[in-house]
């Protein structure tokens, strides 16, 4: 990232989608994070059913 901010550095920073929903996983109480896990999965369209 450190080479777009040199070439581009007004430009926004986009993080995916798997190091958010870790950020945030991250900062929740382990006794529900599963279940904002499983929501995410939801949300983007992953079957959350195969245990993945």
């Amino acid at each position: 990232m450190n080479a777009v901010t040199k070439h581009w550095p007004t430009i926004r920073h986009q993080r995916c989608w798997l190091h958010k929903t870790a950020n945030v996983l991250n900062k929740i109480p382990k006794t529900v994070q599963q279940r904002i896990k499983n929501a995410s999965r939801y949300l983007d369209g992953r079957d959350t059913t195969k245990g993945t």
